[in-house]
C-alpha cells in the first residue's frame, strides 16, 4: 500500500513499495488509471491536489 496526501499542489512521489513488477490502483478513485512497479519493487504515485490517494495492488 502508497498512501499520499496533499496539502498543496497535484504532485507525484517515486517510492519503494518492496512489491516488484506489482500494479496499483487507486481505491479513492480520485487517480484513474493504474501504475505498475518497477523490477525494484520502485513506483511513482501520483496525488491530486488538497487531497488523498491509497494505492493498493490490483
Amino acid at each position: 500500500m502508497a498512501v499520499l496526501i496533499s496539502n498543496g499542489d497535484e504532485g507525484v512521489k517515486y517510492m519503494e513499495t518492496g512489491s516488484p513488477d506489482t500494479t496499483y490502483v487507486d481505491i479513492t478513485k480520485h487517480i484513474e488509471g493504474s501504475i505498475t512497479t518497477n523490477k525494484d519493487g520502485w513506483g511513482e504515485f501520483r496525488c491530486q491536489g488538497g487531497s488523498v490517494s491509497v494505492w493498493v495492488p490490483e
